[in-house]
């Protein structure tokens, strides 16, 4: 979903009409309207006025425009902020019966996404075994360097990516894919509003012809 979408989605989760949002957020209904309908985009001290007056993070709202590359390289900031580890489900099942997993330690696990996350796990491994090679070195400038060496290539990896991404055409197909996905969203330019029931257009009819001019030649 767009930005406008998740604004339009949460204020009807409030009860609020667009009139009553605008006038907290201080901008007229029309330009809300813009807003939701993806015909402006709000600006970053708007957006905090509305993600306030909505009682939510903007981050809501600025998470709601994603591609498969843009979530990676989000993944790749919270890893560098919060490091841990990239494992397989294989790994896990390892790591839990021979009590290397520690009971607080926390995983996530992908499905439709997990193409890509794989292809960032055997690069982490690869890192670790770079890693592991270094520590084995005897000369600690050596060891170091080659420490070094290791997470420099590491994080290339993520800076870089999708350039590094080996497998570009599963890649090109989660980008149509993401597009088509978009495309169908819940937004009033590509979903305009159901037609009239039959029922409906019969009564419409049955009114129009209740009130056809009377044309009979009077006796």
């Amino acid at each position: 979903m767009t930005v406008g979408e998740n604004i339009r989605r949460i204020r009807k989760e409030k009860g609020m009409t667009i009139k009553e949002l605008a006038e907290i957020v201080g901008i007229s209904d029309t330009y809300m309207r813009f807003y939701e309908n993806g015909q402006r985009f709000p600006k970053k001290d708007a957006m905090k006025r509305i993600a306030d007056a909505l009682g939510v993070n903007q981050e809501v709202f600025l998470n709601a425009e994603t591609d498969p590359v843009t979530s990676m390289h989000r993944l790749f900031q919270i890893f560098k902020q919060y490091p841990g580890k990239i494992c397989s489900a294989e790994e896990v099942n390892k790591g839990v019966r021979t009590n290397k997993i520690e009971k607080n330690e926390m995983f996530i696990s992908f499905s439709g996404f997990s193409a890509l996350v794989r292809s960032w796990h055997d690069e982490y491994v690869t890192y670790m075994n770079e890693i592991a090679e270094a520590e084995k070195i005897s000369d600690p400038v050596g060891k170091a360097n080659a420490i070094l060496e290791a997470q420099k290539k590491f994080d290339n990896w993520m800076d870089f990516y999708p350039e590094t991404e080996p497998d570009q055409k599963m890649l090109k197909l989660l980008m149509k894919a993401n597009e088509a996905h978009d495309h169908m969203a819940l937004n009033p330019l590509n979903n305009p509003e159901p037609s009239a029931t039959k029922s409906q257009k019969s009564k419409s009819d049955k009114s129009v012809t209740s009130r056809k001019p009377n044309t009979r030649k009077k006796k």
